[in-house]
């Protein structure tokens, strides 16, 4: 990934948690930042869970036109467009 000391072997790790808090769904990248995750994220909870989701809420970072349109038919993802929204 770029740093601000040029490029360093680092990782992205994304973990998908229920209302519980409990993680259902987690995966690591070497993406920079979570713009592509979103749909990864809802993709690495198992079948048999991700039957029970109606809503997904993010933070900004991972809005993008793409993955709203992209998120599973039956369910709503809920996030903001921008950094704005949230406060």
């Amino acid at each position: 990934m770029k740093s601000k000391n040029g490029f360093e072997q680092c990782y992205n790790g994304q973990a998908v948690a229920n209302e519980d808090m409990i993680i259902v769904g987690q995966y690591c990248n070497n993406h920079a930042n979570d713009k592509r995750e979103f749909l990864p994220a809802i993709d690495s909870v198992p079948e048999a869970l991700k039957k029970g989701i109606k809503v997904v809420a993010a933070d900004w970072g991972y809005y993008s036109d793409d993955n709203i349109k992209g998120c599973p038919e039956g369910i709503k993802p809920i996030v903001p467009k921008s950094k704005a929204e949230t406060q």
